[in-house]
């Protein structure tokens, strides 16, 4: 995987506005188009459609319901980019891991098994 595949529900939103406008453009027009959601979002749709059919806002939504796309509340993203930079070699990060995990669950509805299935989703815990 080359890109994200977490994101906040308004950049979402936005990655699917720019996927149903890259559906009506012309060649050149959905080649800049799928730059921008590469720059703009770290969004490949190479990640997440290897038939080179095309790739649509319904078919985000599809990766959404398949829990291969993520859509979180904001301070989830931050919170989840913070953890990928853990080394995770260090002895340290199952310490780090757990007060975290901790944190997320005392301030959220998240239960521990939809945390760690997220964590399973971006490759942090094996």
């Amino acid at each position: 995987m080359k890109g994200k595949r977490t994101f906040n529900a308004k950049t979402a939103n936005e990655i699917k506005s720019k996927l149903n406008e890259r559906s009506l453009a012309g060649r050149y027009d959905t080649m800049g188009i799928r730059s921008s959601l590469r720059r703009k979002y770290s969004f490949f749709i190479s990640d997440f459609n290897r038939l080179r059919k095309g790739f649509t806002a319904e078919d985000f939504d599809h990766h959404v319901s398949k829990g291969e796309i993520l859509v979180v509340e904001e301070s989830y993203v931050n919170v989840l980019e913070n953890l990928c930079s853990f080394n995770l070699d260090s002895k340290a990060f199952l310490k780090e891991i757990d007060v975290l995990a901790q944190c997320i669950i005392d301030e959220s509805s998240m239960s521990k098994k939809d945390l760690e299935q997220l964590l399973l989703s971006l490759d942090i815990l094996k």
